[in-house]
């Protein structure tokens, strides 16, 4: 029994320290805290839908499958490609082979 009110009055000293050094930190802490507005329900609102992990990864997910259902879409539309390519023939065209003979290719004169 003398044991018991021994492990008692040990629990009781350390939670009376440690409640008494909380209520000296809190404070100091707590100082910078005089100027700050309570928040309204629209912005609790809003600060909870930001911080809010699983809200995001469902709109990444949506949006994720909105993306794939536009690509699917787009692979049944017509396209259209275009080339253009353009040779002069008014200048002399130096050629090297692989036997190493190299052959010039002049214009055509105009007449």
């Amino acid at each position: 029994m003398r044991l018991f009110k021994i492990y008692k009055t040990s629990f009781l000293l350390i939670f009376l320290c440690l409640t008494a050094g909380n209520l000296l930190i809190i404070p100091v802490f707590g100082a910078d805290n005089e100027n700050i507005e309570p928040l309204t329900l629209k912005q609790a609102v809003e600060i909870a839908i930001k911080a809010n992990i699983g809200l995001q990864k469902s709109k990444d997910e949506t949006e994720a499958a909105i993306a794939a259902k536009n690509v699917r879409r787009a692979n049944f539309l017509p396209t259209f490609n275009a080339q253009y390519k353009y040779t002069r023939y008014d200048e002399e065209l130096t050629q090297i082979g692989v036997s190493g003979i190299i052959s010039v290719i002049t214009p055509l004169e105009e007449s």
